[in-house]
Formats: structure tokens, sequence, C-alpha cells
């Protein structure tokens, strides 16, 4: 807190405080370093030639950072003892508004809690003045050592040869007579499985300090040097027992042959421990799916009720439709209902297959039901509890779930959801059946399913969102997940609430300007009698589909429903700054060609002089459709037609895209 430093030894005094002096960190300078779990670099009692040279802190994580050793004795009794080998803490005068003798680095606190996982912090530096450039780098002897990195794995479980993992802390590079840097931090280590594992071994250490002033020669008490503190040792947590050490770092020494810690100290140990696997905040991840085979796993997926067997847990599509279609990968898709939007969910895309969604909120939020089959059967005499948990999506935040089963508890075909049971015992009569009810709709929800039959069975249960008040993207996709968990296994489907998914994209061309021989359109415009042709793109944007018979269950997958396809285009006027932009209705004669569907194969040549536009998708149907009129309304491909993702391709659903096209004549 000095800030006369013309005659070190006899200082005018301190004019602000220590604490809240330096460089402006909170707390000031004082060798602590900046907010976080650095260590402090080592202060000096001379700054004008920067040749005290005490030792740096050591980084901290799970455990506690050393303290940095003392400066060397230059006969400066106001800061030192004439005789460095009998430095100690009693040796010192008090602390007071000219003293401060003890300047070495701070030691960071520890910070690891919990599961929380920090980077080690990295060791202070030492004083440093005489270049100290004895390795391979050059000048930069006396710096800390660096912390320890995070390693997260989250895993199915373990097999094969024992391995061992490393997040250690390093220690900084040796001066040669100067002060020694800090010891790194131990990193943060967390491994988790639904399943036992063993076979790990997990180092997280914190490093040595720098010994300072150690050469071969370096043997007199009368030079020492403040070494560096150790790092503190690092943070370990997992679901299953690891050999674990996060043992701290210890102090550097100075005087070669005494070996003196020099008021340096060592770091203290990290921590360990054990978490459950589920504790992981977020979504889980994808060897959190895993379970073992079997007619006691408790499979759960979309509704399949056309299998005899009911086994519709397993025939599922691909989650996202870019991993391998298996039950650990699946997923139940819906879209909410957009009636309740504050603004028009449009696209702005102007290429076909690339769009861009518009935002939009809810003026008041709409309900979404999702339907799910769970097959399962009890494992060993009495009741087996399997049970659920449901967490809905993350953005825009707020969202709540609710899981509640059918309303007829025992069925195999889904209904409606009864939000309202609360507990249903687990009797021989209804000896399959959900018999806890979460009595609220919040943002991550449990319920229990109660299993007495040691025969497999299938149950509906439901999962209810409501989503937040906030901004959503048209087209966008909001992901909630759902496990069921027996204690032994696991599974785990995904539900995937899309915010639409068929956007339509207008492009257009000019079949003929209309023009006389020899005159020019106006610019960006054409001449009376003119053509343009447009062309209508839409799509179901669903991602997924499946492989093999994983696609072939259409429950699991957006699709419009059959016969409710209609695009139309009104003609009406549209307005930019109170002016009316180009239009059908009021710049242009209307169609210029009639609108026929795919059955007539000559759809595609619209122009001008043939009526032959008209949609890509058979048995379409039109109202309005007649030559000259600005307005109509196409209902695509009939009384069963469905707009289905790609990829699936049963029956008469596999129709993913479709095109209309028209021809309008400019007045």
């Amino acid at each position: 807190g000095y800030t006369d430093f013309s005659a070190p030894s006899a200082p005018i005094g301190p004019t602000i405080l220590k604490a809240t002096s330096g460089n402006g960190y909170p707390g000031g300078d004082v060798a602590m370093g900046a907010p976080g779990n650095a260590g402090g670099g080592g202060s000096d009692m001379n700054p004008s030639t920067n040749d005290s040279n005490t030792g740096g802190g050591g980084g901290s994580n799970g455990g506690d950072g050393g303290i940095g050793g003392w400066p060397w004795s230059k006969s400066e009794p106001n800061y030192a003892q004439t005789n460095p080998a009998t430095h100690t803490a009693a040796n010192y005068g008090p602390v007071d508004a000219n003293h401060n003798p003890d300047l070495g680095g701070r030691g960071a606190s520890a910070v690891a809690t919990g599961i929380r996982a920090i980077m080690g912090g990295g060791g202070g530096a030492g004083s440093n003045n005489n270049a100290s450039n004895n390795n391979t780098y050059n000048n930069y002897g006396g710096s800390g050592g660096t912390g320890g990195g995070i390693i997260l794995m989250r895993i199915a479980n373990t097999s094969g040869s024992a391995a061992t993992i490393f997040a250690d802390g390093t220690t900084g590079l040796a001066p040669d007579n100067d002060g020694g840097g800090g010891g790194g931090a131990g990193g943060t280590v967390i491994i988790t499985s639904p399943n036992v594992f063993t076979g790990l071994t997990v180092y997280a250490r914190g490093a040595a300090g720098t010994s300072a002033y150690f050469a071969s020669g370096d043997t007199s008490t009368t030079t020492a040097h403040g070494p560096g503190g150790g790092g503190g040792g690092g943070a370990v947590y997992s679901s299953s027992s690891v050999g674990a050490n996060t043992n701290g770092g210890q102090n550097g020494a100075t005087v070669n042959g005494v070996a003196e810690a020099y008021g340096s100290t060592s770091g203290t140990g990290g921590t360990s421990g054990l978490i459950s696997y589920s504790s992981i905040p977020g979504a889980p991840s994808g060897a959190e799916c895993y379970s073992s085979s079997g007619a006691n796993t408790p499979w759960i997926g979309p509704i399949d009720g056309g299998e005899a067997t009911f086994f519709g847990a397993d025939r599922t599509g691909s989650y996202d439709g870019s991993v391998s279609a298996t039950n650990n990968n699946d997923f139940t898709a819906t879209s909410m209902d957009l009636a309740n939007a504050s603004a028009t969910p449009t696209n702005t895309g102007t290429v076909a297959g690339i769009w861009f969604g518009s935002t939009f909120t809810f003026s008041s939020a709409p309900t979404v039901q999702i339907p799910h089959e769970l097959y399962y059967a009890a494992s060993g005499a009495g009741a087996t509890n399997v049970t659920f948990t449901a967490t809905a999506p993350q953005t825009p935040g707020s969202w709540t779930v609710q899981i509640c089963p059918d309303s007829t508890p025992t069925g195999q075909a889904a209904t409606s959801p009864n939000c309202t049971t609360k507990n249903v015992g687990c009797t021989n009569a209804n000896n399959s059946t959900f018999r806890i009810v979460t009595a609220a709709s919040v943002s991550t929800n449990t319920a229990t399913f109660c299993s007495k039959s040691a025969t497999p069975r299938a149950r509906v249960f439901w999962t209810v969102y409501t989503p937040a008040a906030g901004t959503y993207t048209t087209f966008g996709r909001y992901d909630g997940t759902v496990v069921a968990d027996d204690g032994t296994l696991n599974n785990i489907t995904h539900d995937e609430i899309y915010a639409g998914f068929v956007p339509i994209t207008k492009t257009s061309t000019v079949v003929t300007n209309g023009c006389p021989a020899g005159v020019s359109p106006p610019t960006g415009g054409l001449c009376p009698g003119g053509v343009i042709r447009y062309t209508l793109d839409f799509r179901n944007i669903m991602a997924g589909g499946g492989l093999g018979s994983e696609g072939q269950l259409l429950s699991a997958f957006v699709a419009t429903k059959a016969g409710s396809l209609v695009i139309a285009d009104n003609g009406a006027a549209a307005f930019t700054n109170g002016a009316a932009t180009n239009n059908t209705a009021t710049y242009s004669n209307g169609l210029a060609s009639l609108l026929i569907s795919a059955n007539n194969s000559g759809y595609t040549t619209c122009s001008a002089t043939a009526n032959t536009c008209g949609t890509s998708i058979a048995s379409t149907t039109y109202a309005g459709n007649v030559l000259a009129s600005t307005s109509w309304t196409a209902t695509v491909g009939g009384a069963l037609f469905q707009l289905t993702p790609s990829g699936y391709t049963v029956g008469t659903h596999n129709n993913s895209q479709g095109t209309i096209t028209f021809a309008e004549t400019v007045k």
C-alpha cells in the first residue's frame, strides 16, 4: 500500500489502506492475486528493483494452496532479519503501518464443493529480477505452475484393463537466484454411470512449489530466497468407488543441503466422494441411456397399438435422426398449438430447404400432452417400483412438466391423461399401474410405477408440458427427457416439441416479360402481359425417421393429420410503412393457367400458354381455381394424405416434401 518507494527501507508510510490498494482488484493486491483460485504472486518490499525475491503462493481447488516463502535479506531491519537462517514468524517485527515483512504470495482458498467442476488454480510467480534463465525457456524462472484441468466422464460401464486418469497440477520453472513459483492445484474429475464400475485410479494432485536459490553451490543460509508454496489438492467425484489421490503439493525449499522451507507451506489435500449419476444437471448423457436388455428392463417409448404384444416401446425412431435407432435413443415428437402465438409464425428464408423462423411469444401458454408406453415386468417377489423423472425443456426457461397415468390406468391404448389421481394402491387387482402422480407441474417431476407382475405388461403414461413465458422461434425444437429407473436398470426417451414443422418457401422466375420486340422492361419490373411463375415449397422438417422397422411407427413422429394440409395464396395486399407492395390482387390479372394435381404429368411445364400449373402431390383439390383468379386454396393429397418426416416410407405415407407451381399475368 505504499506510494513512495524512494527509500524502501524507511518508507514514508501508507497513504491508503493496504486492503484496497494496488491495481484495482477487490481486496487489494497484497500478494493475494486476483479473485479466483490462483495463488498470489510473491510481493516485494523493494519494488524499484524487485529484488526481494519472495515465493509465489500455490493455487487451490479441493484444498488450499500453500504460502510463498520469505524475502532474502538486505540487512533492512524494517523488513527482514539480518540472518535469513533465523527467519521465523516470531523473529519478524509486528505488522503495522510501516512494516509488512511477510510478503510471500498467499495461497488461494479451497473452492470445490459438491459437484462443482473447476479447473485447478495456477501457482503465483516468485519475485524475479535476475533473469533466472537456468532453464530451456530462459528468463521465466520463478513462474508458477499450471493447474489441472477438468475431466468429465459419463459412462455406461468399464471393462478390460484397469485405467489411470490424471488431472494433476504442474510445478513451475525453477529459478536461479530468485523467488520460486507456487505449485498448480489439482483439477476436477467427475465420473458417473447408472451402473457399478470398477478398475479406475484417479489422480488430481497439487504440484510442489518451486525451490529457490537451490543450485549445488547455493549452500549459504545468508542467501536464502523465498520458495513457492505447494498447490492444493483437486476434487474427484464418482458414482462408484475409485482409487482417488488428491494430495496437496509440497512447498519448495531453499539452500542446498539445508532445504529450508523459509516460510513456505505445502498445499492441503483436496476432496473426493460419491455422487449419483442422476445428480448431474441438464439432459442425461447418452451413456445414461444405457440399459441391459432383458424382460426386466423398463422400456419406454412411443405407443404402438398395432403390435399384438404391445412391445411398442422398442419400436422407435432415432433421437434427432442422427444416431443409431435403438431403444436408448428414441423419441416421441409433437408440435405445440400455435393458435395463441402473439405474432404470426412465418418462414423468412428465401431458399427452399433453408428456413428462418420468426420469433413469437404466447398470449396464453398451450398445454402439450405426449403419450408414452411403458413395457415392464417385475423382478423377484413382491412389488417393484419404477421411478420416472421428467425434465422439461430448459429454454427459454420456466417450462413445467407433470407425469400422469392414462385415464384407463391398466389399459394398453392411450385415451387421455389423468393428472388428478395422487395415490393408487399396488394391489393384486391393479398389479401394474402408476400409483403416485405429482401434485403440481414443475421443471423436474417424478412419479412412481408399481408392478407386481412377473409377466411383461404395457401401460400408457403421459408427460404434460406447459411452455414458459418467453420468446420462441418458429420451427425450433424444444427437448424434454423422461427416465425410467427401477434401481438396477434404466431407460430414457426424449420428447421433441416443435414450434411448427412445415415451412413454406416462395420463389419466382420470369416466364416472359411481356414487352414488345425491341422494348426493354423497366428496371426490376415487367411490361403488361408479362408472366411470373411462382413455386411454393413445403416440407416436413422434423428430424428423424429411424432405420429399417424403426421408421415404421408413425406415432413417434410429427406428421400432418390426414386430409388437413391446406395451402392458400390469398392475393391480399401487403404493406410496408403504410404503402402497398406488389401483390396479386392489385398488380396482376391472376392465374395464367389452371391448377392441377400430379396425376397430370405435365404440370411441371407451367407457363403462360399451357394450363399445366399445380401441385406435385396426387389427388390435390382446389377452390377458387379459375383463370384470372387472384386467390385460391389447395387441399393437398386428399382425405388420406399426411406430410411425414423424411425417411418414413410405410404405405402411402411417404411424402416429406412437395411443391405448388402457379403462374400469374402482370397488369
